[in-house]
């Protein structure tokens, strides 16, 4: 998972997540977590890793923004 901490080229994402980026970047926001990134999705022991330590990841958060009701994840933050 350290790979993830090394610096990349924002245009690589999705628009959703690129869009995440900008909203954290005029906020002032260094650090993010993003569930799809910060879990291995194809194992069931980090789920149940970090599923038990989320009520607190998200209780410290300064903001969260979720992209629910998107069709995709290239759809964006703001979409019609």
């Amino acid at each position: 998972m350290s790979h993830l901490r090394q610096p990349r080229d924002v245009e690589l994402l999705l628009k959703t997540f690129r869009e995440v980026f900008d909203i954290l970047r005029r906020l002032g926001i260094r650090y993010i977590w993003i569930d799809r990134f910060c879990i291995v999705q194809d194992s069931e022991a980090d789920w149940q890793t970090q599923a038990s330590v989320m009520g607190e990841i998200y209780k410290t958060s300064f903001v969260c923004i979720s992209g629910l009701g998107a069709p995709d994840d290239d759809a964006g933050c703001f979409y019609d």
